[in-house]
């Protein structure tokens, strides 16, 4: 879990306990280079109130922070948080969330585009939470929609389109749409990597489904290539 942090652990906590804790977790607290004592002194301040949390927890758990600079543009920022979580998800992580719940809003948009840009390349889903200050329900953002292709292949829309209708297995889609096995795998890995189909387990068999974004996606791409949107209201 990797969190954007400001000067109360507040959010953290809230998350924490909003997504629980499994044996091992890590946790990754990306913060703004202190300017003097004082704001150090307040962010350690916030820091311990998230491992004091955690310790009473009583499960194995790895935090740490790290700094990230904001001077000039943010590009350096977006690089730094970039590679933080990549070497993070490169350990064997099955997924990855991004909480965008504290820290000046340059830090928050730095995480942003840095979770857009790894989307489509760690091969594991990239989700992204944030909250609103008064309220402890997290607000998941659509990480897909941010690295969304701006088009796709037509055996892309094939699946997406049969998908649509009711979830079904690669064998079936192979079956319904006259294509190979290995193609019908090859769509469905990119169209799993960008957030458009889902995946769950039923017994030895792979199940897909089309998710509320490849849904999106998919009746954008429709409306696009029928020249509207649907029924058409013009006073």
């Amino acid at each position: 879990m990797v969190f954007t942090f400001g000067w109360t652990g507040d959010f953290v906590v809230r998350c924490i306990v909003r997504m629980g804790v499994r044996q091992g977790d890590k946790f990754l607290v990306l913060r703004v280079r202190p300017r003097d004592e004082l704001a150090e002194k307040r962010f350690q301040e916030a820091y311990r109130y998230v491992v004091e949390f955690l310790e009473k927890l009583g499960v194995d758990y790895v935090i740490e922070y790290a700094d990230v600079g904001l001077e000039g543009d943010l590009r350096g920022a977006v690089a730094r948080i970039a590679r933080l979580v990549a070497s993070e998800a490169s350990r064997g992580v099955e997924e990855v969330y991004v909480f965008l719940v504290g820290g000046p809003r340059p830090l928050v948009v730095a995480a942003l585009l840095a979770s857009r840009l790894l989307t489509p390349m760690l091969g594991v889903p990239v989700k992204l939470y944030t909250a609103m200050e008064d309220s402890p329900e997290l607000i998941e953002v659509w990480s897909g929609l941010l690295s969304a292709p701006n088009s796709v292949g037509e055996a892309q829309i094939e699946v997406l389109r049969a998908l649509a209708e009711k979830p079904k297995t690669v064998q079936e889609l192979s079956s319904e749409l006259g294509r190979s096995v290995e193609t019908v795998k090859k769509v469905l890995k990119k169209l799993y990597r960008r957030g458009l189909v889902g995946r769950r387990r039923e017994g030895r068999r792979s199940v897909y489904t089309l998710t509320d974004l490849g849904s999106l996606f998919l009746g954008v791409a429709e409306a696009l290539r029928g020249g509207g949107f649907g029924s058409e209201h013009r006073s």
